[in-house]
């Protein structure tokens, strides 16, 4: 699966503005055969939405992302990884943390809007 995250990221390789639909098409194939695994192996796909996430912040510098549909991608990509650490019975307030720090040191593809997932999670009661 890290291989196919790798040849699908093409690290090195601008992708243009007209080749970024496709790119980010072939990206969603990706994640949602990661996706897959989730529910098998929720640990497993935690550690490979890290280095997805990790390639896709590597990534924002070789994209024209003038249309944002690569954000919206890494965005999307992110509620993936929180419900991968959910699945595993992570740390809802580490998951918070790490996402919000991913956030500010991130290159903006971390869409702010995407934060609502963080409240996906069930909610106590009083």
């Amino acid at each position: 699966m890290e291989r196919l995250i790798k040849t699908a990221l093409m690290p090195g390789r601008f992708i243009s503005y007209n080749a970024g639909f496709s790119f980010v098409r072939d990206l969603e194939a990706v994640e949602r055969r990661l996706s897959k695994c989730l529910s098998a192996n929720s640990p497993r796909a935690v550690g490979l939405c890290e280095t997805f996430l990790a390639g896709c912040y590597e990534k924002a510098g070789e994209i024209d992302d003038s249309s944002g549909s690569f954000g919206d991608f890494v965005g999307q990509l992110h509620c993936v990884w929180i419900k991968a650490r959910q699945a595993a019975g992570a740390d809802t307030d580490e998951t918070a943390t790490r996402l919000l720090a991913w956030i500010e040191a991130g290159p903006g593809t971390a869409h702010e809007r995407r934060i609502e997932s963080i409240d996906s999670r069930p909610q106590q009661r009083p």
